[in-house]
């Protein structure tokens, strides 16, 4: 799966860290103004840990 989010690497690589290590924590919180991608970034971030093979 692909973590392509302009402006928010720092963010994608500690998700993405969290996955593969196994420890994703309980709750997550995306804030931000609008329009910055959060939405973007939490929906890749569900679909990774939905998918079979991160």
């Amino acid at each position: 799966m692909t973590w392509d989010i302009s402006g928010h690497e720092w963010a994608a690589r500690l998700l993405k860290q969290h996955i593969m290590s196994g420890e994703v924590r309980h709750a997550y919180l995306f804030t931000g103004p609008s329009g910055v991608g959060r939405r973007t970034l939490a929906l890749q971030f569900a679909q990774a840990l939905n998918c079979l093979q991160p």
